[in-house]
């Protein structure tokens, strides 16, 4: 197999795991579950997002360009992370941590549409 699609199918897999992972420590912290304050899903969500970040600067060197698309997909993945990061730990209201989850849900799903689509607008274009 080639190793662009070996590269390529981690790269799913990661990304799936960091919206599971999000999904899981945004049920934690509705709950108020113990497990909210643990090191193990920021840590995790640290990895994961590294992960991420790794294989797909690993693809574009291997494809040997960054088209559009991608480096919109780089932009967002930023974007989501701060989204995250507010949302699990800055934000001192329920409201605002609920506002902050629901853009970054809408983020990641805006991301997946970009990579599914190939288009810089994903699911708006």
């Amino acid at each position: 197999m080639d190793s662009y699609v070996l590269v390529k199918m981690l790269h799913a897999i990661l990304v799936l795991a960091v919206g599971g992972l999000f999904l899981w420590r945004a049920f934690l912290m509705l709950t108020r579950a113990p497990a909210q304050n643990a090191k193990v899903p920021s840590l995790l969500a640290h990895i994961f997002s590294l992960g991420v970040l790794a294989t797909g600067l690993v693809m574009v060197a291997l494809y040997g360009s960054m088209p559009a698309w991608v480096l919109t997909k780089l932009i967002f993945l930023f974007v989501f992370i701060a989204l995250g990061v507010v949302a699990f730990k800055r934000a001192k209201t329920r409201s605002l941590q609920l506002v902050m989850m629901a853009l970054a849900l809408v983020t990641y799903g805006f991301l997946v549409s970009v990579a599914v689509t190939k288009v810089p607008a994903g699911f708006f274009g």
